[in-house]
Order: structure tokens, then sequence, then C-alpha cells
């Protein structure tokens, strides 16, 4: 099955919305002073992370692509939730970092879906 041209921009443009949430969060939670707020904020972040787990989820259950064209991405997704979770649990993952793995993902993604089929 292809993609219509509009299905993948609305696939890829909502990508990108929770690449941006995750980032945005990520940004917001760590100017907070209260380690209740930081969490509350990197929780949101993992959450993001998680939808375009879905979006992708999607795309192989609508059989645009077959599972393991998305392995690298995939990689990427658990990298980058595993960072979000010990960047919550123990607090030993830079800011920079984690924004690096967003950017690296979204990219990734970004391009996989736009230059498929």
């Amino acid at each position: 099955m292809k993609l219509t041209a509009e299905e993948k921009f609305n696939m890829v443009q909502q990508i990108r919305r929770a690449a941006l949430s995750t980032k945005l969060n990520l940004a917001e939670g760590s100017t907070r002073r209260s380690e209740v707020e930081r969490k509350r904020y990197l929780e949101i972040a993992r959450g993001s992370v998680v939808e375009i787990d879905a979006a992708l989820e999607t795309a192989v259950d609508l059989e645009y692509y077959e599972i393991e064209e998305l392995e690298k991405s995939g990689e990427l997704l658990n990298k980058c939730f595993a960072m979000l979770f010990k960047n919550d649990e123990q607090k030993l993952i830079s800011y920079r970092r984690l924004m690096s793995c967003v950017s690296r993902l979204t990219s990734h993604v970004s391009q996989k879906l736009v230059n498929h089929g």
C-alpha cells in the first residue's frame, strides 16, 4: 500500500509536532526549580516520543513500511526514551544530549517518510 501525498504529509507533520513538543517540554522543564515540575515536563516529553513510535507503528499497520525498514528509527526511539527515563530517575543525561537525540530521531523519521515510495 502506498500513502497518498496528503497522508504522507500529514504523518510527517504529526511526527514533527510530536518532536517539537518533546523539545519544548524538555526546554521548559529544564528551567523549573521544583523537582516535581521537572519530572512532569519529562513525563510529557516521553509521551511525545511514544507518539512518534505510534505514528511509525501505524505506518507499518497500513503496510506502508515493513517493520525491518524502520529498524534504525526504532533504535533511535529506544535511545531517546531511555535517555528521558534515565534523566528522570537519575539526572545523568544532559539537556543538550537529550535534544540532540530527539533531533536525530526527527530528522531520520522525516526523511524516511518523505523519501519512501
